[in-house]
């Protein structure tokens, strides 16, 4: 379907139309604005300046949506003009039919080849040894957390070294498993010969190690 003649005389004809409107519109709002300029000039604080004031907004608003119309129209009249235009170059000159493959449309019937049956089995097969090859994966990928977890189970603590060697010994003659005893950190640093700076880290790092359990505080014993 084509731009009609018809259709562009169509939009010129409101074009036209918009153009008296905004004419009009334009005369409305210039002579509102007089009065209002009267109004103002004859009686400053009248009670019908703010009325008039208000009606000439109101036109000049109208006037103003009225001249964006007219623009708007423009815009489709130049694009349905120059579209009919270039309808009527391709009606003069018919593009030429591309050479290629014949069209399907109206075959009752479709040939299948020998590979096209073949294709679902291989199909299938390469299915089974995709899975199979990710079945293979998750068994590594298995054994080697297993393994990791096995030798995690089996590795034993380091042994304490430093002030916590230190301080741990000598907690073992003041301190037991059953109940909590209260100990300075003082009386900790003069026992195991170490700086009484040392002590709170040392007694931290007994703790994280399930060695020593705290209760209270300053009270301790044996884990």
């Amino acid at each position: 379907m084509t731009i009609s003649a018809k259709t562009l005389s169509a939009i010129q004809a409101a074009g036209q139309a918009i153009d008296t409107a905004r004419a009009e519109l334009a005369a409305a709002t210039q002579d509102h604005a007089d009065l209002v300029m009267q109004a103002v000039a004859t009686n400053p604080f009248g009670a019908e300046n703010d009325h008039l004031f208000n009606r000439w907004k109101a036109i000049a608003r109208i006037s103003q949506s009225v001249q964006d119309m007219e623009a708007q129209c423009k815009v489709v009249f130049h694009a349905a003009a120059e579209l009919a235009m270039h309808t009527a170059s391709e009606g003069d000159n018919p593009a030429p039919m591309r050479k290629g493959k014949p069209s399907l449309i109206g075959q009752s019937t479709i040939d299948l080849a020998p590979s096209d049956v073949v294709a679902k089995p291989q199909r299938a097969a390469k299915k089974a040894s995709r899975k199979t090859a990710v079945a293979k994966a998750g068994n590594k990928a298995g054994n080697k957390v297993g393994n990791k977890v096995g030798k995690a189970k089996t590795r034993t603590p380091r042994p304490l070294k430093g002030n916590a060697a230190l301080v741990l010994e000598h907690l073992r003659g003041l301190l037991d498993t059953k109940s909590f005893t209260r100990v300075t950190q003082s009386d900790i640093a003069s026992g195991a010969g170490i700086p009484n700076g040392s002590i709170g880290a040392a007694l931290k790092q007994l703790t994280d190690k399930g060695l020593l359990s705290e209760g209270d505080r300053g009270h301790y014993k044996l884990a």
